[in-house]
């Protein structure tokens, strides 16, 4: 198998339909394709090592192979988790009992290492993300997908290029590495990260709708439970049933509309965001908004660059704008500014949609080309985020499946 080899898949938003989905009704989670988790896969220095290094979480370990010997074989499922196998995994986690975020990253690592490529030997994993852990972007999804396409990928389950039951696959074990992060996921984070686009979502099945709008997403970095929030829902739910379902059973009808919407004409941004704003009035209703994200709503309708509404769980985390047509810049970046100098708010200008998971054999054929992409990943010269766009997005177009 010739390497190096990079992967790649992108974050994602919900632009309709959250909380809702919660109780049986559909929800539209779209890509975030420029905001991505970027994965290299190496030699390593020492052929009887395995390396990971995820620097954007300053965590760097090596397993010596030889302590691997007590890793049960298994078969590999894509269903349920093997009790066995994260047993036997734990005592290589050690190093990370006092860290839970190294921790999970780790474990996932392990458990889709041993599940595809048990016995292969010397490999370098380097992850790069430009996506904010913990924002409710899908951050932990695009990894588990860029890792999956990886490792299918040496294992020499998958090809170039991607075809649609390869991209399942890759799907179901991303879905796995999910598993190991979170418990028990919905699987639309990895499903997004996978297949890029917009994608509808509903208990049965997923629909993929393609896809491309400006907007800005606003990172408020003011911390939430979405466990406390979907809770705090439920009881509003059961104390006033006949409300509350109503309100959720409308943010359902305002998803299916604007998939009609997206697939007759997703040009016409005005019509998306009169959904947009009625969606964030609903939202509201069920009091899973917060102070700030009203000043963000308030903020777009002064400068009138777009429509605005909260993406995910709510209660801080992230905003979505959707961008008007022939929006004055001038005003954008005024907008911008005050969120990021005022606020201390992050700011993404990036689109809806896009292209999903991909994997790229860096051939030798362009040194210089390849010598960038590798100091992308390396500790010494830690490249910034415009750094890995300008450098790895572009290469991410030849890595997808058309």
């Amino acid at each position: 198998m010739p390497l190096p080899i990079l992967t790649s898949a992108p974050g994602k938003v919900i632009l309709f339909g959250e909380h809702a989905a919660v109780y049986g009704e559909p929800a539209i989670a779209a890509a975030v394709s420029s905001l991505r988790t970027y994965l290299l896969v190496s030699n390593a220095n020492d052929p009887n090592i395995i390396q990971l290094d995820f620097l954007d979480i300053k965590l760097t370990h090596q397993w010596e192979c030889n302590d691997f010997s007590t890793i049960p074989t298994i078969q590999p499922s894509t269903k349920e988790l093997d009790s066995t196998l994260l047993k036997s995994i734990d005592p290589l986690l050690s190093s990370f009992k006092s860290n839970p975020l190294h921790h999970q990253a780790a474990l996932t690592f392990l458990y889709l290492f041993f599940s595809l490529i048990p016995n292969l030997k010397g490999l370098k994993f380097s992850v790069r993300s430009t996506l904010p852990v913990g924002a409710g972007l899908g951050s932990s999804a695009s990894i588990c997908v860029s890792l999956s396409t990886a490792l299918l990928h040496l294992a020499k389950l998958i090809s170039i290029p991607l075809n649609k039951a390869q991209l399942k696959l890759i799907n179901d074990w991303a879905f796995i590495g999910e598993k190991c992060m979170h418990g028990n996921p919905s699987g639309i984070d990895n499903t997004v990260a996978t297949y890029g686009n917009s994608i509808l979502l509903n208990s049965q099945s997923h629909e993929i709708i393609d896809i491309d709008l400006p907007i800005l997403l606003t990172y408020t970095k003011i911390p939430r439970s979405t466990k406390q929030l979907v809770s705090n829902v439920r009881h509003m739910y059961n104390s006033h049933h006949a409300i509350v379902s109503k309100i959720l059973s409308s943010i359902g009808h305002i998803t299916l509309e604007s998939k009609d919407l997206l697939l007759a004409d997703a040009s016409d941004i005005d019509s998306l965001g009169e959904l947009i704003n009625i969606n964030q009035h609903l939202l509201q209703s069920i009091n899973v908004s917060h102070p700030m994200i009203e000043k963000i709503i308030k903020l777009t309708n002064q400068f009138q660059i777009g429509y605005t509404k909260l993406t995910g769980a709510g209660g801080g985390g992230c905003t979505l704008t959707l961008l008007k047509k022939d929006v004055d810049r001038k005003d954008v970046d005024r907008f911008i500014n005050i969120l990021k100098k005022d606020y201390n708010f992050d700011v993404f200008e990036t689109n809806l949609g896009g292209f999903g998971t991909g994997v790229l054999e860096l051939d030798n054929k362009n040194k210089e080309l390849d010598d960038r992409v590798k100091q992308c990943f390396e500790i010494k010269s830690l490249a910034s985020r415009e750094q890995l766009d300008q450098i790895l997005l572009p290469l991410c177009n030849n890595t997808t499946l058309n």
